[in-house]
């Protein structure tokens, strides 16, 4: 098994798998990572130079920046020609399918992203467990076997994580929803606490909850906006719709307009419960 990036998707990955009893080849970019994990019994040394070492391994797992990945892909097209499984990790899918299949490896990559990040990035972040009972949304293009979508399944289940499919496109639509807008509204109640003088050591609990993702990796999350921009800008500016009209709710002074905006947000809510 090989996992390229070891931060805390990537790193997780390879501890589960280690775990299990696996040999897990292990790349990233920071020799400290690499001697980190290596130290944990979790890789193993390569030998060899480059990416070879990949033409022996039965599944490759791309855990890297989806800024990085797709010329990642077409880079290590070669070395990951004979590969039975390749997957990824990333938040946006179509960009990756598309260097997939641009790749010549349509037929044995399947995209996958895994909800079971939070606002902690690295290495020191990953932990064994982390995909347990985590949907693992599945991409799998027309051009991909049944073989290989069959191993997709499989692997992800090892994991501990329950598989979901759906198109690249449809992921997209749903994830700039589900959680690149969450992570933008979060980002933007930092800034603008930051600008009031309002530290999160004067936050409640409900006002801590809200702004965690905050702390998010902001050189992984701004290339997710802009991979996914076409997809998150509408929902961004839907969002900004609600807030300027919840807003002239309250400068008009009429608690009955401002029960009803939030009337609206409770019943979405408990639909959830």
């Amino acid at each position: 098994m090989a996992v390229i990036g070891l931060g805390m998707i990537g790193g997780s990955v390879a501890r589960d798998l280690a775990a299990a009893g696996h040999e897990v080849v292990g790349f990233d970019s920071s020799a400290a990572v690499l001697r980190a994990a290596r130290r944990a019994g979790v890789i193993v040394p390569v030998v060899g130079r480059g990416y070879t070492a990949l033409a022996s391994c039965d599944v490759c797992v791309i855990a890297v920046p989806v800024s990085a990945a797709s010329r990642l892909i077409d880079r290590l097209a070669g070395s990951l020609a004979k590969v039975p499984l390749v997957t990824d990790v990333g938040s946006t899918k179509r960009s990756i399918v598309r260097a997939a299949a641009a790749a010549g490896l349509g037929a044995r990559f399947v995209g996958a992203h895994p909800l079971a990040g939070d606002h902690r990035a690295g290495w020191h972040a990953s932990r064994l467990d982390r995909f347990h009972g985590a949907t693992v949304f599945l991409t799998p293009t027309s051009s991909v076997s049944p073989a290989t979508l069959r191993r997709a399944r499989q692997f992800w289940r090892g994991l501990g994580g329950r598989p979901c499919e759906l198109s690249a496109a449809q992921h997209d639509r749903l994830l700039a929803a589900a959680s690149h807008l969450p992570q933008l509204v979060s980002s933007a109640l930092g800034i603008t606490l930051a600008s009031a003088g309002v530290g999160r050591d004067a936050l409640g609990a409900g006002g801590r909850d809200v702004s965690r993702l905050a702390g998010s990796d902001r050189r992984v999350w701004s290339a997710i906006a802009i991979d996914n921009a076409d997809q998150i800008v509408p929902v961004l500016r839907r969002y900004a719709r609600t807030l300027h009209r919840l807003c002239a709710a309250v400068a008009g002074g009429s608690r009955r307009d401002v029960e009803r905006r939030l009337a609206l947000a409770n019943r979405w809510h408990q639909a959830s419960e």
